[in-house]
């Protein structure tokens, strides 16, 4: 099995190959946002699933969310930013939801949530959750907030390391407590998805090479024949390069006449 470590490492190599539909495809109006400095969470939704704003969360917090299919429902709610436990508890509150929140324990040994189970109002059956994202995602997007906090943002070394370790602490938690058969599948699927990407990655390369030459051998071509023409007829290579002038000066004003500057 691979080590902890050289599993991460994977995950980049995959982030710098791939990006998931599912991180782009946010709902219209739906704003979730976790400050991860001050672990605080805020929501807005109009009329959104309780899954997709779930899916959201587990995203940006690193924490392990699933939920049964009879919980799903629309939601419309604010939640201004509180904190990440709070922040749950209401929405959950307002999705007339029951819940079960778990708990790990930061590099400072504090108490800090790592998952969370939503069930149907007043039930507490286990037996049908389903992730809100699928575990592979998860790694990839952990993996790429890990690695989003640049040097040159106005943050300390110190405080950038506490706004990374926030949620990643969860995650590696989670990661430790995941049984081996589990994580050796995660990190199969994460491999293969990896090669799949590389294999793309590298015929898009040649095919843009491919073009590339082409290009350069019509431009030698034309050059050629310019070349020709101007030692044959320079008056009418004249001509026609006056011509050229003219229709770029004639699609430039087209151009801003359609795309006028700001």
């Amino acid at each position: 099995m691979l080590k902890l470590v050289d599993f991460l490492c994977v995950c980049v190599l995959l982030l710098l190959f791939f990006v998931s539909p599912a991180l782009s495809e946010v709902a219209d109006n739906l704003q979730v946002k976790y400050f991860a400095e001050t672990d605080l969470l805020s929501i807005e939704a109009d009329n959104h699933s309780l899954d997709l704003i779930l899916g959201q969360i587990a995203l940006q917090t690193g924490m392990d969310i699933s939920m049964s299919p009879l919980a799903e429902r629309n939601v419309s709610l604010s939640v201004p930013a509180m904190p990440l436990k709070n922040a749950l508890k209401k929405l959950t509150k307002d999705s007339h939801a029951s819940y079960m929140l778990i708990y790990g324990h930061s590099a400072d040994m504090k108490l800090v949530p790592i998952g969370m189970k939503i069930f149907p109002q007043g039930s507490f059956a286990q037996n049908d959750l389903k992730p809100v994202v699928p575990v592979e995602l998860e790694a990839m997007t952990q993996t790429k907030m890990a690695l989003s906090l640049q040097p040159e943002q106005d943050l300390s070394r110190e405080d950038s390391d506490d706004i990374r370790n926030l949620v990643q602490q969860r995650w590696q938690e989670r990661l430790e407590q995941m049984p081996e058969e589990k994580r050796e599948m995660i990190e199969l699927r994460v491999l293969q998805q990896a090669e799949r990407q590389r294999e793309k990655r590298q015929k898009r390369a040649e095919k843009e090479e491919q073009l590339a030459q082409q290009k350069a051998l019509l431009d030698r071509k034309r050059k050629a024949k310019e070349e020709q023409l101007r030692a044959h007829n320079p008056i009418q290579y004249e001509q026609k390069k006056q011509q050229q002038k003219a229709k770029l000066e004639r699609d430039k004003e087209l151009f801003y006449q359609y795309n006028p500057p700001k």
